[in-house]
């Protein structure tokens, strides 16, 4: 394949890149936009290139679940190696038909694997916001590093407050997240969702798109 990459069903959503060992793997959300044949779920697909030219198609990398599941939706994410070679993926289990006073619309979900084609994904306990201080269904785009300062993984979320809506981090020294989570005091300055947060070096200041009228990056 050539640029640019189209897939034969369905249109790309999110791209989750990822470099490793001399090739660059792209993770991206395939929204099919076919309800009658694909259902309404989207997944994760998985592409390989060494020079953004050539493309390689790995075929489907995380399912979606079924209407009921909380990952209807595979949403984004990112993906990193642990200190041991593992590598682990955070992606967002959404179904907007858990948007209920009992169940989350928004979740994380944390997979492993052992060579980036096959992956297992941990279903049970996904992390869902602790409600005294965040809102219930906003929690999505978790991007984690290595904070080598601190020797601790770090986890940007996508959220809301209480009353308001700043940046979450979360701080582990293994790869796996908890619920204590702190907030970040940089709030966004327009009436917006943060959404697939991202750092930037030196500073380490968050970046994200929004979702207000125009879709922008905020840094």
């Amino acid at each position: 394949m050539r640029y640019f990459y189209k897939p034969d069903a369905g249109v790309v959503g999110d791209c989750i890149p990822y470099w490793y060992d001399g090739t660059y793997h792209i993770f991206y959300l395939r929204d099919y936009r076919d309800v009658d044949s694909h259902g309404p779920g989207i997944p994760w697909f998985h592409l390989t290139t060494t020079d953004f030219v050539h493309f390689e198609d790995l075929g489907e990398a995380i399912a979606s679940g079924g209407v009921t599941d909380q990952d209807l939706i595979v949403g984004t994410g990112s993906v990193f190696a642990g200190q041991d070679g593992t590598h682990h993926m955070f992606y967002t289990g959404i179904n907007p038909r858990l948007r209920t006073d009992d169940t989350h619309e928004q979740a994380v979900f944390h997979a492993t694997s052992t060579d980036l084609i096959h992956w297992d994904t941990i279903k049970e306990s996904p992390l869902v916001p602790d409600e005294r201080l965040y809102e219930r269904h906003d929690w999505r785009d978790p991007f984690v590093f290595f904070d080598q300062s601190s020797g601790l993984y770090r986890m940007l979320l996508a959220a809301r407050t209480q009353s308001g809506p700043p940046n979450r981090i979360s701080a582990r020294r293994r790869p796996r997240p908890t619920t204590c989570l702190e907030c970040d005091s940089r709030r966004a300055k327009v009436k917006c969702w943060w959404n697939c947060l991202k750092t930037k070096r030196p500073t380490r200041w968050p970046t994200s798109s929004t979702l207000s009228r125009r879709v922008i990056t905020t840094g």
